[in-house]
Protein backbone atom coordinates (compact mmCIF):
# COMPACT_ATOMS: atom_id res chain seq x y z
CA UNK A 1 0.00 0.00 0.00
CA UNK A 2 3.12 2.23 0.45
CA UNK A 3 4.24 1.67 -3.17
CA UNK A 4 2.88 3.50 -6.62
CA UNK A 5 4.27 3.38 -9.81
CA UNK A 6 3.56 6.04 -12.28
CA UNK A 7 4.20 5.08 -15.96
CA UNK A 8 6.29 7.36 -18.57
CA UNK A 9 5.23 6.88 -21.87
CA UNK A 10 8.29 5.79 -24.59
CA UNK A 11 8.15 7.57 -27.93
CA UNK A 12 7.88 5.36 -31.20
CA UNK A 13 10.42 5.41 -33.71
CA UNK A 14 10.34 7.15 -36.84
CA UNK A 15 9.56 6.37 -40.31
CA UNK A 16 11.76 7.91 -42.31
CA UNK A 17 11.81 7.95 -46.58
CA UNK A 18 14.77 6.90 -48.76
CA UNK A 19 16.31 10.53 -48.56
CA UNK A 20 16.09 10.47 -44.97
CA UNK A 21 12.76 12.77 -44.69
CA UNK A 22 10.72 11.65 -41.62
CA UNK A 23 7.02 10.73 -42.87
CA UNK A 24 5.99 10.14 -39.27
CA UNK A 25 7.75 11.21 -36.03
CA UNK A 26 6.72 12.27 -32.70
CA UNK A 27 5.65 15.99 -31.34
CA UNK A 28 6.29 17.55 -28.00
CA UNK A 29 3.21 18.55 -26.81
CA UNK A 30 1.66 20.15 -24.10
CA UNK A 31 -0.99 18.86 -21.50
CA UNK A 32 -2.71 21.12 -17.95
CA UNK A 33 -2.74 18.84 -15.25
CA UNK A 34 -3.19 19.26 -11.57
CA UNK A 35 -1.59 17.12 -8.91
CA UNK A 36 -4.34 16.94 -6.42
CA UNK A 37 -2.23 16.99 -2.74
CA UNK A 38 -0.84 20.18 -4.09
CA UNK A 39 -4.12 22.16 -4.09
CA UNK A 40 -4.68 24.67 -1.59
CA UNK A 41 -8.01 25.84 -2.39
CA UNK A 42 -10.00 24.19 -5.12
CA UNK A 43 -12.86 26.39 -5.70
CA UNK A 44 -10.02 29.63 -6.33
CA UNK A 45 -7.76 27.74 -8.39
CA UNK A 46 -10.74 25.99 -10.58
CA UNK A 47 -12.13 29.41 -11.12
CA UNK A 48 -8.49 31.26 -12.13
CA UNK A 49 -7.88 28.20 -14.37
CA UNK A 50 -11.00 28.83 -15.98
CA UNK A 51 -10.05 32.46 -17.02
CA UNK A 52 -7.06 31.59 -18.41
CA UNK A 53 -7.70 28.51 -20.31
CA UNK A 54 -11.48 29.30 -21.40
CA UNK A 55 -12.79 26.59 -20.02
CA UNK A 56 -15.56 26.91 -17.37
CA UNK A 57 -15.08 26.50 -13.57
CA UNK A 58 -17.89 23.57 -13.46
CA UNK A 59 -16.60 21.91 -16.31
CA UNK A 60 -13.06 21.79 -14.44
CA UNK A 61 -14.81 20.54 -11.43
CA UNK A 62 -16.21 17.59 -13.36
CA UNK A 63 -13.07 16.72 -15.88
CA UNK A 64 -11.57 16.47 -12.55
CA UNK A 65 -13.46 14.65 -10.58
CA UNK A 66 -14.30 12.14 -13.20
CA UNK A 67 -10.33 11.72 -13.69
CA UNK A 68 -9.24 11.44 -10.13
CA UNK A 69 -7.13 8.24 -9.16
CA UNK A 70 -5.19 9.28 -6.03
CA UNK A 71 -3.70 12.45 -4.79
CA UNK A 72 -0.37 12.13 -6.24
CA UNK A 73 -1.42 11.57 -9.52
CA UNK A 74 -1.41 13.85 -12.28
CA UNK A 75 -4.96 14.37 -13.79
CA UNK A 76 -5.61 15.53 -16.82
CA UNK A 77 -7.79 18.35 -17.43
CA UNK A 78 -6.22 19.42 -21.09
CA UNK A 79 -4.42 17.80 -23.95
CA UNK A 80 -2.13 19.14 -26.12
CA UNK A 81 -2.69 23.12 -25.49
CA UNK A 82 -1.04 25.50 -27.72
CA UNK A 83 2.23 27.06 -26.11
CA UNK A 84 0.83 30.06 -25.57
CA UNK A 85 -1.62 28.39 -23.14
CA UNK A 86 1.25 26.38 -21.54
CA UNK A 87 3.65 29.29 -21.54
CA UNK A 88 0.44 31.53 -19.64
CA UNK A 89 0.24 28.84 -16.53
CA UNK A 90 3.66 28.67 -16.52
CA UNK A 91 3.92 32.42 -15.83
CA UNK A 92 0.85 32.40 -13.39
CA UNK A 93 1.55 29.14 -11.44
CA UNK A 94 2.55 30.77 -8.13
CA UNK A 95 -1.35 31.82 -8.47
CA UNK A 96 -2.60 28.57 -9.27
CA UNK A 97 -0.78 26.09 -6.80
CA UNK A 98 -1.27 21.99 -7.76
CA UNK A 99 -1.39 23.25 -11.85
CA UNK A 100 1.48 22.05 -13.89
CA UNK A 101 2.14 21.44 -17.61
CA UNK A 102 3.25 18.11 -18.79
CA UNK A 103 5.24 17.49 -21.41
CA UNK A 104 4.77 14.48 -23.71
CA UNK A 105 5.61 12.55 -27.53
CA UNK A 106 2.32 12.36 -29.50
CA UNK A 107 2.10 10.75 -33.26
CA UNK A 108 3.24 13.74 -35.78
CA UNK A 109 2.77 12.57 -39.75
CA UNK A 110 4.86 14.86 -41.86
CA UNK A 111 2.77 13.92 -44.61
CA UNK A 112 -0.58 12.21 -44.02
CA UNK A 113 -2.81 12.24 -46.68
CA UNK A 114 -0.58 11.46 -49.04
CA UNK A 115 0.86 8.49 -47.19
CA UNK A 116 -1.88 6.76 -45.02
CA UNK A 117 -2.18 3.68 -47.05
CA UNK A 118 0.95 3.06 -46.41
CA UNK A 119 2.15 4.04 -42.68
CA UNK A 120 -1.46 3.47 -41.35
CA UNK A 121 -2.41 4.83 -38.17
CA UNK A 122 -2.72 4.00 -34.66
CA UNK A 123 -5.89 3.50 -32.44
CA UNK A 124 -6.20 2.29 -28.50
CA UNK A 125 -5.47 -1.29 -27.60
CA UNK A 126 -9.00 -2.73 -26.57
CA UNK A 127 -9.81 -5.42 -24.09
CA UNK A 128 -9.37 -8.55 -26.54
CA UNK A 129 -6.58 -7.28 -27.66
CA UNK A 130 -5.01 -6.48 -23.97
CA UNK A 131 -5.67 -10.14 -22.90
CA UNK A 132 -3.98 -11.38 -26.50
CA UNK A 133 -0.51 -9.23 -25.89
CA UNK A 134 -0.45 -8.63 -21.81
CA UNK A 135 2.59 -10.99 -21.74
CA UNK A 136 4.47 -8.53 -24.59
CA UNK A 137 4.55 -5.56 -21.94
CA UNK A 138 1.30 -4.01 -23.70
CA UNK A 139 -1.44 -1.93 -21.03
CA UNK A 140 -4.10 -0.80 -20.94
CA UNK A 141 -4.78 2.63 -22.78
CA UNK A 142 -1.81 1.89 -24.98
CA UNK A 143 -1.53 2.89 -28.84
CA UNK A 144 -0.87 0.12 -31.16
CA UNK A 145 -0.52 0.20 -35.16
CA UNK A 146 -4.10 -0.20 -37.06
CA UNK A 147 -2.90 -0.53 -41.01
CA UNK A 148 0.66 -0.08 -42.60
CA UNK A 149 3.78 -0.15 -41.29
CA UNK A 150 2.62 1.28 -37.82
CA UNK A 151 1.08 -2.18 -37.37
CA UNK A 152 3.27 -4.57 -39.45
CA UNK A 153 6.11 -3.06 -37.18
CA UNK A 154 4.31 -1.96 -34.27
CA UNK A 155 6.28 -4.38 -31.91
CA UNK A 156 9.80 -2.67 -33.05
CA UNK A 157 8.42 1.01 -33.24
CA UNK A 158 7.21 1.17 -30.10
CA UNK A 159 9.12 2.16 -27.38
CA UNK A 160 10.30 0.54 -23.71
CA UNK A 161 8.21 2.37 -21.04
CA UNK A 162 9.66 4.42 -18.42
CA UNK A 163 7.75 4.90 -14.64
CA UNK A 164 8.01 6.29 -11.46
CA UNK A 165 8.42 4.36 -8.35
CA UNK A 166 6.53 6.43 -5.37
CA UNK A 167 6.43 6.03 -2.14
CA UNK A 168 2.81 7.10 -0.31
CA UNK A 169 1.63 7.81 3.15
CA UNK A 170 -1.87 5.83 4.29
CA UNK A 171 -3.40 8.93 2.40
CA UNK A 172 -1.65 8.43 -0.68
CA UNK A 173 0.24 11.55 -0.38
CA UNK A 174 3.55 11.79 -1.86
CA UNK A 175 6.44 10.72 0.70
CA UNK A 176 9.37 10.52 -1.32
CA UNK A 177 11.10 9.27 -5.37
CA UNK A 178 12.26 5.78 -4.69
CA UNK A 179 13.64 5.46 -8.05
CA UNK A 180 13.10 6.10 -11.60
CA UNK A 181 13.73 4.68 -15.29
CA UNK A 182 13.45 6.58 -18.23
CA UNK A 183 11.87 5.27 -21.10
CA UNK A 184 13.65 4.17 -24.16
CA UNK A 185 12.73 5.21 -27.65
CA UNK A 186 11.27 2.43 -30.51
CA UNK A 187 13.78 1.52 -32.89
CA UNK A 188 13.23 3.62 -36.32
CA UNK A 189 12.82 2.40 -39.80
CA UNK A 190 13.64 3.22 -43.39
CA UNK A 191 11.18 2.96 -46.50
CA UNK A 192 12.06 3.04 -50.21
CA UNK A 193 9.38 5.45 -50.88
CA UNK A 194 10.13 9.00 -52.06
CA UNK A 195 7.94 11.29 -49.92
CA UNK A 196 8.10 14.23 -52.17
CA UNK A 197 7.49 12.24 -55.33
CA UNK A 198 4.41 10.78 -53.18
CA UNK A 199 3.17 14.32 -52.56
CA UNK A 200 3.46 15.13 -56.10
CA UNK A 201 1.33 12.25 -57.41
CA UNK A 202 -1.21 12.65 -54.45
CA UNK A 203 -1.76 16.12 -55.72
CA UNK A 204 -1.82 15.79 -59.56
CA UNK A 205 -4.60 13.03 -59.08
CA UNK A 206 -6.76 15.13 -57.30
CA UNK A 207 -10.12 14.39 -56.12
CA UNK A 208 -9.77 11.29 -58.42
CA UNK A 209 -10.76 8.39 -56.97
CA UNK A 210 -7.61 5.46 -58.13
CA UNK A 211 -4.27 4.20 -57.55
CA UNK A 212 -0.63 5.28 -58.84
CA UNK A 213 2.38 2.90 -57.82
CA UNK A 214 6.10 3.85 -59.11
CA UNK A 215 8.43 0.43 -59.06
CA UNK A 216 12.37 0.40 -59.66
CA UNK A 217 12.47 -1.82 -61.88
CA UNK A 218 15.92 -3.42 -61.14
CA UNK A 219 15.80 -3.89 -57.40
CA UNK A 220 11.77 -4.00 -56.96
CA UNK A 221 11.79 -1.17 -54.68
CA UNK A 222 8.34 0.56 -54.35
CA UNK A 223 9.46 4.30 -54.63
CA UNK A 224 5.99 5.66 -54.50
CA UNK A 225 1.99 4.10 -53.47
CA UNK A 226 -0.42 6.19 -53.63
CA UNK A 227 -4.46 5.85 -53.09
CA UNK A 228 -7.51 8.37 -53.44
CA UNK A 229 -9.34 9.18 -51.32
CA UNK A 230 -7.21 9.02 -48.58
CA UNK A 231 -7.32 10.31 -45.01
CA UNK A 232 -5.74 12.01 -41.98
CA UNK A 233 -4.45 9.62 -39.33
CA UNK A 234 -3.81 12.24 -37.18
CA UNK A 235 -7.26 12.03 -36.32
CA UNK A 236 -7.41 8.95 -34.62
CA UNK A 237 -5.11 10.20 -31.95
CA UNK A 238 -7.58 12.64 -30.64
CA UNK A 239 -10.90 10.88 -28.85
CA UNK A 240 -12.74 14.26 -30.04
CA UNK A 241 -12.73 13.09 -33.73
CA UNK A 242 -15.38 10.30 -33.15
CA UNK A 243 -17.89 12.06 -35.35
CA UNK A 244 -14.93 12.62 -38.24
CA UNK A 245 -13.95 9.41 -38.13
CA UNK A 246 -17.62 7.72 -38.14
CA UNK A 247 -18.29 10.39 -41.40
CA UNK A 248 -15.24 8.74 -43.05
CA UNK A 249 -16.03 4.81 -42.13
CA UNK A 250 -19.13 6.04 -43.89
CA UNK A 251 -18.17 7.91 -46.81
CA UNK A 252 -19.74 6.35 -50.12
CA UNK A 253 -15.86 7.09 -51.23
CA UNK A 254 -14.36 4.72 -49.52
CA UNK A 255 -10.95 6.04 -48.06
CA UNK A 256 -9.49 3.76 -45.89
CA UNK A 257 -9.53 1.30 -48.62
CA UNK A 258 -5.90 0.97 -50.03
CA UNK A 259 -6.56 0.86 -54.02
CA UNK A 260 -3.06 -0.40 -54.94
CA UNK A 261 -2.87 -3.17 -53.35
CA UNK A 262 -6.69 -3.50 -51.81
CA UNK A 263 -8.17 -3.04 -55.64
CA UNK A 264 -9.48 -5.22 -58.20
CA UNK A 265 -8.37 -3.96 -61.82
CA UNK A 266 -8.12 -5.73 -65.44
CA UNK A 267 -4.83 -5.62 -66.11
CA UNK A 268 -5.25 -4.65 -69.71
CA UNK A 269 -1.87 -3.28 -71.81
CA UNK A 270 -0.07 -3.67 -68.92
CA UNK A 271 -0.09 -7.17 -68.28
CA UNK A 272 0.40 -8.41 -72.39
Amino acid sequence: NRIMLIPIIAPRGTIYDRNGDAVASNKLIFDIVIIPQELKDKAEVFSKLSGLIGTGKDEIERIFKNNYYAPFAPVTIRKNVDKSIAFQIEENKLDIPGVFILTRAERYYNHPESTCHIIGYLGEINRKELEQFKEYGYKIKDLMGRTGIERLFDAYLRGDDGGMQLEVDNRGRLVSILGQKEPLKGNDITLTIDARLQDAIFDEMGSSRGACVVMDVTSGEVITLVSQPSFNPGIFLNSGNRDKITQLLKSSRRPFLNRAIGGAYPPGSTFK
